[in-house]
């Protein structure tokens, strides 16, 4: 006896009796004989069931023993004949609350498959398809593919024969369809072929008329194919997506059954491993339309909401070039952010990350001189610029480094552009800020008393020294105000990290061994003769002897190293490079060694990003190896950059007379004041003890000095240059949670209608320092808590402070078997970094 059989057998007898039921009986009608002796040595085996033999002569007696003799056994019916007529049947009444046993090939194949050989709708589907069931390795694949599917329905076996057929990779007509579509993409179609062979073609086309309503009668061309379906596919999709606001030469495309084409597509762009094939599809069907002169009026509003084809991000990336001079930059930020749930957001994130810097840039460049107005002292300007305008120092360096990220395609596109936007930062924002300050430190060229970066180690580390607690200083060569304020966000954005962004401001010349001297302990820093600078009558620029000053000072085991020594030293050479040490200084050197060499200098912006990262990875690798909880970070000096080369118009002519003690392009060292149209002179003899000038240029000019790069500059008095951060950072191992921004649901109904639903939601309130950016995810769930929807990702990092610009309409998709009238299902809302769930709320499902 097959194996199929005896599990057949099995099954059958092992079942729980049903309700009513007192015993099972089988019974097998085989005129040959063939199984007789396999199924009485099954049933000896089994102990469990009586087998009695029945041909035309012991029909009275076999009735006696099954209504008397065997009233409570399991009975297997064994007639050595062939079926008869239901007339001609004395056990007929016992036929009818028993099960046949059939054994037929048609049978025997319904039991390799592994379905219920009495399956009347299954067996007219297996004869629908002669010739897919006369070969074993097509079965066996369709087998497979059967006992995966959700439902053992009539549809899903159909599906698992057509999906053996093109290889797809589940039993359902979504990835069939995404086979044959990709297929016909790429000018195959050998899948297609055993379908026309093995399958039946007429089924197919009449399940997609069910599904979706395509025939030759709805077709725009009146005649079916596989390229003309997926036309209509996709363009019903974006009718959708529009509302029904479709141009008039695609409305032949349109099906009328939208729904099951939204939840295909829809669940098509978010499976992953089908991205790829979106793409291939999305693009062929897109290039046989001419979107731009179909699409030329449609409102950049709804364009930004649209993602059925990337045509429309090309589009609204058109549209930004254009618009960013002339439209409200929450709107233009609006845009970008509606794209970021988008199919093709990823392949156009960093064109869509460069145009947000560079609408921070513009619209705030536009605004600088009315944000100066009433600005009358250095401390007010310092002020102004370490709570706002540095951000615009910010948004050029971020949007020039994305610039250079791009690939040379984007780069060319948008390189008129972006030398524009630098002209128009340059003379709408640096030039008057530095016209600004030139005309205040004209006034007074004093120092601001109570943030001078000479005093940080008498009033930051010192405190240390003295109660005896640890303390890590490190100093990073040239990170300026706007790159601290980036690190220190990134920082604080972690739940290990607190603490505080305050500024100092730095001596000029703003050069190296002038800040990394007033950062170290001293008495006195003066500058002698040959422009050295000097720490208590002494030089000291190594590390080692940086070190013996501050063991000198401190009376305490201390500790000078560079980053690179650290970063490069596994976790046991960590912990011995600092055990017992109390005052470490760390010096991280990449901005300054890229920035202020002229042949690297145009690759400061990366080596800038690159110190962020290092920085932060030294932080974490100190608190979680070696258990340091305290941190003051800050740097030398900034700097100036500018993208477009300096001309030899925009740099100052000098006059040096007797010579200088000390040059760079933004500063010169003299004995005497140059003149005024020269630059701005302020005497060095209060704070380097030197009978001397240093003169600044007026304004971002540099001095026409040979050699030495122009785009990366520092030296001067600008607060780009002159102001540099101050983090001051502790680890915080009771902070369990970031404090966040919270988002509420603001659509008012619950009650689900329709298989796509729009909901939205506000985030209350403004991300600040205090209050983080969340990132949610939102989907639907049955009560018994499985998915029903497509999952949205909600990015709660809105800044405005009008709440109508911090809110969501995220499009929910609800999956093909969702059905429900009157039942319940509840709308999730989770954090997606903790798996919280924030929000359960119940809403009606009451599809149709």
């Amino acid at each position: 006896m097959s194996q199929e059989l005896e599990e057949r057998l099995a099954d059958y007898f092992d079942e729980p009796l049903k309700e009513g039921e007192v015993r099972k009986i089988l019974y097998l009608y085989d005129s040959e004989n063939t199984y007789f002796d396999q199924i009485k040595e099954w049933i000896e085996d089994s102990n469990q069931v009586i087998l009695l033999r029945i041909n035309k002569h012991n029909y009275f007696k076999t009735q006696v023993k099954i209504e008397r003799d065997y009233k409570q056994k399991h009975l297997f019916l064994y007639f050595e004949m062939d079926k008869p007529q239901h007339r001609e049947n004395p056990l007929l009444d016992v036929l009818f609350y028993s099960e046949e046993l059939k054994v037929d090939q048609e049978s025997q194949l319904f039991l390799s498959i592994g379905i219920d050989p009495h399956r009347e709708d299954l067996a007219a589907i297996v004869k629908l398809y002669p010739v897919f069931f006369k070969n074993k390795s097509r079965i066996n694949r369709m087998k497979k593919l059967w006992e995966k599917v959700p439902f053992n329905t009539v549809e899903y076996f159909e599906y698992s024969i057509l999906a053996s057929l093109v290889k797809a990779e589940s039993a359902d007509w979504m990835n069939i369809w995404i086979v044959l579509f990709e297929e016909e993409a790429l000018g195959v179609h050998e899948k297609w072929d055993q379908l026309l062979k093995f399958g039946n073609i007429e089924r197919f086309w009449t399940i997609v008329d069910q599904l979706v309503g395509y025939t030759e009668y709805t077709s725009a061309v009146k005649q079916k194919s596989v390229n003309d379906l997926m036309h209509h596919i996709f363009i019903t999709h974006l009718n959708a997506e529009l509302e029904g606001q479709l141009p008039k030469k695609l409305k032949p495309y349109v099906l009328a059954q939208a729904n099951p084409i939204i939840v295909f597509i829809n669940q098509w762009m978010n499976t992953k491993t089908q991205d790829q094939s979106y793409q291939l599809v999305a693009n062929m069907v897109q290039d046989d339309f001419d979107f731009s002169n179909l699409f030329e009026e449609l409102p950049s509003k709804l364009l930004s909401q649209l993602e059925t084809f990337q045509w429309f991000d090309h589009e609204l990336i058109n549209r930004l070039t254009d618009s960013i001079e002339s439209i409200e930059t929450d709107e233009l930020q609006n845009w970008i952010t509606q794209r970021r749930n988008t199919f093709w957001y990823s392949k156009f994130k960093l064109v869509y990350q460069f145009f947000k810097q560079a609408i921070y840039l513009v619209k705030y460049a536009q605004q600088t001189e009315s944000v100066m107005l009433g600005i009358s002292t250095k401390e007010a300007f310092l002020e102004l610029y370490t709570s706002k305008l540095y951000k615009l120092d910010q948004a050029y360096r971020k949007m020039n480094r994305i610039y250079e990220m791009l690939d040379s395609e984007c780069k060319d596109k948008l390189s008129d552009q972006l030398n524009a936007w630098n002209r128009l930062a340059d003379k709408r924002y640096l030039e008057l800020f530095a016209d600004k300050w030139d005309r205040l430190v004209e006034t007074d060229s004093s120092q601001i008393t109570d943030k001078l970066q000479k005093e940080f180690y008498q009033k930051e580390v010192f405190p240390f020294v003295e109660s005896n607690r640890r303390i890590i200083v490190i100093i990073s060569d040239g990170l300026r105000y706007e790159v601290g304020e980036e690190l220190y966000s990134k920082l604080i954005s972690e739940k290990r990290f607190n603490g505080v962004l305050e500024w100092m401001q730095s001596n000029i010349p703003s050069i190296t061994s002038l800040g990394m001297a007033s950062l170290l302990p001293h008495e006195h820093i003066e500058m002698n003769d040959s422009g050295d600078i000097l720490i208590d009558g002494k030089k000291y620029t190594s590390i080692q002897q940086r070190q013996q000053l501050i063991e000198e000072q401190t009376q305490e085991l201390s500790l000078a190293i560079t980053a690179d020594e650290l970063l490069n030293s596994n976790q046991a050479k960590l912990r011995e490079l600092l055990n017992g040490k109390k005052v470490i200084y760390i010096y991280h050197n990449y901005i300054d060694a890229i920035g202020d060499n002229q042949k690297t200098e145009h690759d400061v912006l990366r080596a800038t990003e690159a110190s962020i990262d290092q920085l932060w990875r030294l932080m974490n690798r100190l608190t979680v190896e070696v258990s340091v909880n305290q941190f003051l970070l800050t740097a030398d000096h900034g700097f100036l950059y500018n993208r477009n080369s300096i001309k030899t118009s925009d740099k100052a002519l000098i006059d040096m007379g007797e010579g200088a003690i000390l040059k760079n392009r933004r500063f010169l060292v003299t004995r005497s004041p140059l003149s005024k149209d020269q630059g701005i002179s302020i005497s060095l003899e209060n704070d380097l003890n030197l009978e001397g000038f240093i003169t600044v240029p007026r304004g971002i000019n540099r001095f026409a000095l040979r050699g030495g790069g122009n785009q990366y500059v520092h030296g001067g008095h600008l607060p780009q240059e002159t102001v540099v951060p101050l983090l001051k950072i502790k680890t915080d191992r009771s902070r369990n949670e970031l404090d966040k921004v919270a988002v509420s649901l603001i659509t008012q109904t619950r009650r689900i209608t329709n298989t796509v639903l729009w909901l939205s939601l506000l985030q209350v309130e403004p991300v600040t320092n205090d209050k983080h950016k969340r990132y949610l995810k939102m989907y639907f769930e049955s009560v018994s808590e499985m998915p029903i929807s497509n999952k949205v990702t909600i990015i709660a990092d809105k800044e405005s402070t009008s709440s109508d610009q911090r809110v969501f309409t995220e499009k929910f998709i609800f999956f093909e078997n969702t059905s429900g009238k009157n039942d319940n299902c509840y709308l999730i809302i989770k954090d997606e970094s903790s798996e919280e769930i924030l929000t359960r709320e119940i809403f009606e499902l009451d599809l149709i």
